[in-house]
């Protein structure tokens, strides 16, 4: 089974190349990248040591068909003729690839990520949303789309950059709950343009908020 740091190289190429096949959210599929394998990663227990991006477990309808994952179908389906020419990677290594190719085209540093993930038969992970205040920090990259969550526009106006500023918004704006016909969200007095979920929101209070204090310093 191939390993080797050239190995990796090649896929994140070819990951590259499948970005032409799926374009949105300002023109770029960046934002689905990462929600791909942020989805995967939020399923994570640390008390039970279990879910997470290990399994590969989003390819399965127990996962993919909880409602907060719609329209990643379109992600996994762009993936899949990498992984049908790479069949020696794992789904859940091609997974966690995808998301560090797309954050490091968002201007981050290289992620010299270079698998040890296994896939599973199994079909046990639900989401579980453990890990929280450090997964949340995506939501700067992208933006809601009422046809996929029901929910509506972008959480920061610089959504193509992968940056802090999710965290920065929430401490120094205000919010208010916006009124209208869809499900409960957020909105900034200050525009009205950004909007923040209610899980955001759940960050700025304890024992969240101590680390976003933290990613908002750096």
């Amino acid at each position: 089974m191939a390993s080797k740091t050239s190995d990796y190289n090649i896929v994140r190429k070819d990951i590259a190349a499948a970005i032409l096949t799926e374009r949105h959210d300002k023109g770029t599929c960046g934002p689905s990248m990462i929600r791909l394998i942020w989805y995967s990663c939020a399923t994570y227990n640390r008390h039970q040591n279990n879910g997470g991006s290990q399994g590969g477990t989003m390819r399965f309808p127990e996962q993919y068909s909880d409602p907060a994952n719609k329209g990643l179908e379109n992600r996994r389906n762009a993936l899949k003729p990498v992984h049908d020419k790479h069949p020696w990677i794992t789904y859940a290594n091609l997974y966690t690839l995808d998301g560090c190719v797309a954050v490091e085209q968002r201007g981050r540093p290289h992620n010299p990520s270079e698998g040890g993930r296994y896939d599973t038969n199994g079909k046990d992970s639900k989401p579980s949303f453990q890990e929280t205040a450090a997964l949340i920090g995506a939501h700067a990259i992208g933006e809601c789309h009422k046809s996929h969550q029901g929910f509506d526009g972008p959480w920061s106006p610089t959504q193509t950059e992968f940056t802090n500023k999710l965290y920065k918004m929430l401490l120094n704006r205000a919010w208010k709950e916006k009124k209208w016909d869809g499900p409960r969200q957020f909105e900034g007095e200050e525009t009205h343009k950004l909007m923040m979920l209610p899980t955001d929101m759940v960050i700025l209070k304890e024992p969240f908020r101590r680390y976003t204090e933290l990613y908002a310093e750096d």
